[in-house]
């Protein structure tokens, strides 16, 4: 008989200690979570006419007292990485720059054109949203072992002068399952009353979710597709799913493993 433990660790800002829920009856995903790798491939065409070229340095946000997420407690830069700047007074116009050193590190140097506009600027990385204070969580992710598929987790930071850098504050929420088992897992999906996957506002100061939200496109749950791992009985495999900050009552978890049979847990 196929045998399968699940637990779910709470999402912590950088000023709570970590928890672990075993049988939780709630469950928390709150803003300032960790991400391990920050990709956004082939997302940001070029716009305007051709300008200044410039290097910009973007750092990652500091993981100190914050929940592990890889064997080094790193938020690092990865190949193909690139974000978004869009002007703050209009929204409209809109620069794109692409990683050209510091792969590996917390510390990257990106490429791109100087800004045209004068004033501060909304950075954002991630799968594109409807542009400044919004960000959006993917209803369906890609699993990357260890970490999180390109363009996954989304990351802002506001700058008044894109030269002198880009500190990105992380946007989202995280779900780590930790299973073991005996069978090759395909997908995991996690769903919920409220909303887990979709657009919302972020605060321009605070960088948390607004409570002025407004949901473009929500819904109750996320799929973690292309998993193909064969769980270890005796050690537990962690996955990671990004997830919408808030507060959550409770999660219903479906893991389908490669031969179709279906285990579900509710937390």
């Amino acid at each position: 008989k196929q045998q399968l433990h699940l637990f779910i660790n709470q999402i912590h800002t950088i000023m709570k200690k970590n928890l672990l829920f075993a049988t939780a009856k709630r469950v928390f995903a709150v803003f300032a979570t960790t991400l391990l790798f920050a990709g956004c491939e082939g997302l940001f065409p070029g716009f305007g006419p051709e300008g200044e070229q410039i290097t910009i340095t973007a750092t990652t946000e500091n993981t100190i007292s914050r929940t592990t997420l890889n064997a080094s407690d790193e938020v690092v830069w990865q190949k193909d990485d690139g974000f978004v700047l869009y002007d703050m007074a209009t929204g409209l116009e809109i620069e794109s720059y692409f990683i050209s050193g510091g792969i590996g590190t917390t510390s990257g140097t990106f490429t791109g054109e100087k800004p045209a506009w004068e004033g501060p600027s909304w950075a954002y990385y991630g799968d594109l949203a409807h542009g400044v204070g919004q960000v959006k969580v993917l209803a369906t992710q890609k699993y990357v072992e260890g970490g999180f598929a390109v363009n996954v987790n989304p990351m802002v930071a506001v700058c008044n002068n894109v030269e002198e850098g880009v500190q990105f504050k992380n946007a989202a929420g995280i779900i780590e399952l930790l299973i073991s088992g005996s069978q090759e897992l395909a997908s995991i999906e996690v769903s919920a009353k409220e909303y887990l996957s979709g657009y919302y506002d972020i605060d321009q100061t605070t960088f948390e979710k607004s409570d002025s939200q407004w949901a473009v496109s929500s819904g109750g749950n996320v799929t973690l597709t292309d998993i193909n791992v064969q769980l270890d009985e005796q050690q537990a495999k962690a996955f990671k799913v990004v997830v919408m900050p808030g507060t959550y009552t409770e999660f219903t978890v479906k893991m389908t493993n490669v031969d179709g049979s279906v285990v579900t847990k509710t937390a």
